[in-house]
């Protein structure tokens, strides 16, 4: 309730701009903590997702099967425009 009424985030955007895409995984990945030697070190932003200190598969289990995962983001970042594929050919 607290991530989807007041924040308007979803688990797994750790970045909290309201989707949970590729920025996130990239942003959690880049902070180090996926399931390093040191306890209780991990908070949202660095990947723990299910609140329980660490950033461990379990976080990312729980996001990918809360359904939040914007597949569409991606596609769209990834396809060339209209333009560069104009300039191209």
């Amino acid at each position: 309730m607290l991530l989807d009424g007041i924040l308007n985030a979803r688990t797994g955007d750790a970045n909290l701009d309201g989707r949970f895409d590729s920025s996130d995984l990239i942003c959690v990945f880049q902070s180090g903590e996926f399931e390093d030697a040191i306890a209780d070190n991990s908070n949202w932003t660095e990947g723990d997702w299910n609140c329980d200190g660490e950033f461990t598969t379990g976080d990312l289990v729980a996001a990918f099967q809360s359904g939040g995962y914007d597949f569409d983001a991606n596609v769209a970042d990834s396809t060339p425009s209209a333009t560069a594929r104009s300039q191209s050919g």
